[in-house]
């Protein structure tokens, strides 16, 4: 899974939207990585307990942000320091947004606010250890 994340980001730096989706207003469009459905002894994971054991389905690729992503309740938009970029990877909460399946590619739509961070690309290796 850390490998096909690593290759989704790559995809992503070279302005790959493959999803037909373009985000509006504070909609942030996710690329999300594929499930493992067995473990490395290959026993399958039942369908209602792969959320849980896998944290990496907390993680995201950003792939496209709507004009008002990211704007607080001042209107004011969020210093460009504190806010995630295309490509960066991010922490979203386990039932944030709705998810959009195409081609067996999965997506995820959220608000900007239901971001809660942004993760750095070497802390995904670690996500693999836990």
């Amino acid at each position: 899974m850390i490998f096909y994340l690593l290759t989704m980001k790559a995809m992503i730096m070279n302005n790959i939207n493959d999803s037909g989706i373009k985000p509006i207003g504070m909609n942030v469009l996710l690329k999300m990585p594929k499930r493992e459905e067995k473990t490395a002894g290959g026993i399958i994971i039942p369908e209602n307990k792969l959320d849980t054991l896998n944290i990496l389905s907390n993680v995201g690729i950003v792939l496209d942000m709507g004009y008002d992503s990211f704007i607080n309740i001042n209107g004011e938009q969020t210093p460009e320091e504190k806010r995630p970029k295309v490509g960066d990877y991010v922490y979203i909460n386990t039932h944030a947004g709705r998810d959009i399946k195409i081609d067996n590619q999965l997506y995820r739509m959220v608000s900007s606010d239901e971001i809660r961070a942004i993760v750095d690309e070497n802390t995904i290796t670690k996500f693999n250890k836990l």
